[in-house]
């Protein structure tokens, strides 16, 4: 199931600033990405964003992490539960950034076509 790639895909991104994710806080991610009941269409799209956008979606990730933490002291509140929250939501919005960033390609080349 993706929910358990994106979960690795984001014990990565963290691992990048030396934390490790805590079991429950993985849990809890794997629960929000099943609470947001994606569509089969979502589904589809999120899989090719494993599979071929995973450094994308890393990158996106990290970007938005390191401007929450650009007057913060990230090992301090990376080691926080608010910061770890933080760092969750931060994820979604990612990953559904390139959701949507897909389908906004996908229907421009769709209408664009001659």
């Amino acid at each position: 199931m993706y929910a358990d790639d994106l979960v690795t895909i984001f014990e990565d991104a963290l691992s990048k600033y030396g934390v490790l994710v805590p079991g429950p806080l993985n849990d809890e991610l794997k629960q929000g990405l099943i609470s947001r009941k994606y569509d089969l269409q979502d589904e589809a799209m999120i899989e090719t964003i494993i599979k071929q956008d995973r450094d994308e979606l890393l990158e996106s990730f990290i970007d938005a992490l390191d401007r929450e933490l650009e007057n913060i002291e990230p090992d301090d509140y990376l080691n926080s539960e608010e910061g770890m929250r933080e760092a969750v939501r931060l994820y979604i919005t990612s990953l559904e950034h390139m959701i949507n960033f897909y389908y906004n390609s996908l229907v421009g080349k769709h209408f664009s076509s001659t």
